[in-house]
């Protein structure tokens, strides 16, 4: 049976949602209503592995992203300065089991021994050269360039936010999406909740038996018009305000997220095509938007602008799904861009509803057991957050008060008891894994090393020194015969 699906807001999430619907659903009409005068945030320009799977499920090669919207890789997330001391650690995405650190007990060699799991981690050996997991097969071509090369583990995408809404856009009109240009001031609802039509600032009434509502901060149906309650992370996250910046690049960039932490917060870094898009993330409790600017001047050496300052609550709605409506994105939550997670909830929230056939199923049975798994996923992404900021660093008015202005988070507390027993134990988190909450840990120093030696005087440490030396030489091999980072791009650009 046909629908007509009305989509509110455009930007990333609004076409991401337009393209997975329409996919699913070719015989759906699918509006999308957005208004230029409004434009979209375009802060965000990061992701994580789940947006290449989006990419490949409606069918865009990655290459036409770097043509496009300027795109970069992105392998993983180091962190710089987090303990005060301008060391850094790596978050890296997977990689290939056989080249993995965490295949057998390795990593717990690794943190017994009071090492940096960055020793052993190809991403990071990879970003250090400024070297792509991708290496060329010269056996295959395929009209898809980037099938051309064999790809040693999990990456994501860095993007100019506009360039990509702006591609999804004319993608999505290509394939019947409608877009109508206009501003919500409304909508009308039928007796059991349902809205039943959306009305536009112009007058027009447009029918529509569901509707996505992308409409960001505005957050005009899920907050404004049925009012879900709101499940703030103040308690737990300690950053409110945020100005973001560009610097220059020389091409010669690492495929990596940097995060660094600055007096009151940290800047985000991240390598698009033509340069680095930046911005302070900090408590305005203890900085103004000039001071941050002045001290992001400091650190780059150089004049900065920022177009504006961006206040925001972490927090999410305690329901995304209500009645015939669905919130997507920052009209849903927003935690803080430290993990890059906005898009990759969205996708799984709205591939969760689209497998389950959402839009034919109406009992609340279906929508409370819907409602609170998105509710966990964000939950898991703010205790994950709240982990980062557990860290021993005192040296300035923020970071020596942080314990006292923030909670520990319950599930950090559980998660890490967990963990300092072994890195197997079954932490049931289905956003950030084990292997996630290590590397974190383990870069703030909160991993218990002596529990870790403990368990490593249970096994031949001989054989073991085998198998660290086989990883090692597997990995020297890929590290040597994988591209350039920009080469690489360069590559997929020309073809």
């Amino acid at each position: 049976m046909n629908k007509n699906i009305s989509i509110i807001g455009g930007g990333t999430a609004g076409w991401i949602t337009a393209l997975l619907v329409k996919e699913h659903y070719p015989s759906f009409t699918i509006l999308l209503i957005e208004s230029d005068d409004i434009g979209i945030l375009g802060a965000g320009e990061g992701t994580t592995p789940q947006f290449v799977k989006f990419l490949d499920q409606v069918g865009i090669p990655f290459s036409d992203i770097v043509k496009n919207c300027k795109a970069t890789l992105k392998q993983g997330i180091e962190f710089t300065n987090w303990l005060g001391d301008n060391t850094s650690y790596f978050h890296a995405f997977d990689s290939n089991i056989e080249l993995s650190e965490f295949k057998g007990i390795i990593a717990t060699d690794c943190i017994s021994e009071g090492k940096s799991l960055d020793t052993l981690s190809l991403p990071s050996k990879l970003c250090k050269e400024n070297k792509a997991c991708f290496s060329k097969n010269k056996l295959y071509t395929s009209p898809n360039p980037i099938l051309e090369f064999d790809v040693h583990g999990d990456w994501a995408v860095h993007f100019d936010a506009r360039l990509l809404a702006t591609y999804l856009k004319n993608i999505a009109i290509e394939r019947g999406i409608v877009r109508i240009e206009g501003k919500v001031i409304s909508c009308t609802s039928i007796a059991n909740g349902n809205i039943s039509n959306i009305i536009l600032e112009d007058g027009t009434h447009i029918d529509t038996d569901f509707v996505f509502d992308c409409s960001g901060f505005a957050r005009l149906l899920i907050g404004k018009h049925f009012k879900s309650k709101w499940i703030s992370y103040k308690d737990y996250l300690p950053l409110d305000s945020a100005i973001p910046f560009f610097i220059n690049h020389d091409g010669n960039t690492s495929p990596q997220t940097e995060a660094i932490a600055m007096d009151a917060g940290w800047i985000w870094k991240i390598p698009v095509r033509d340069r680095y898009g930046c911005g302070y993330v900090f408590n305005s409790e203890y900085l103004s938007p000039e001071n941050a600017l002045k001290e992001a001047e400091e650190y780059f050496g150089q004049k900065l602008n920022s177009p504006k300052v961006f206040s925001f609550s972490p927090g999410s709605y305690k329901d995304t799904l209500i009645n015939n409506c669905m919130a997507i994105g920052l009209s849903q939550s927003f935690v803080e861009p430290l993990e890059a997670t906005s898009i990759w909830a969205s996708y799984t929230n709205l591939v969760d509803f689209i497998e389950a056939d959402g839009f034919y199923i109406t009992t609340d049975t279906f929508k409370k057991k819907f409602n609170q798994r998105c509710l966990d996923r964000n939950n898991q992404i703010a205790e994950f957050l709240n982990l980062h900021y557990t860290t021993p660093r005192n040296d300035t008015p923020f970071w020596r008060e942080l314990p006292n202005k923030i909670k520990r988070h319950p599930g950090v507390v559980e998660v890490m008891d967990l963990l300092n027993e072994n890195q197997w134990a079954n932490i049931d988190r289905d956003m950030f894994l084990n292997q996630s909450w290590l590397q974190v840990a383990n870069g703030l120093k909160l991993v218990d090393k002596n529990s870790y030696d403990s368990i490593m005087k249970r096994y031949n440490i001989d054989e073991l020194d085998n198998v660290i030396d086989e990883l090692i030489s597997k990995q020297t091999t890929v590290l040597n015969k994988s591209i350039l980072h920009q080469r690489f791009l360069d590559y997929l650009e020309k073809q």
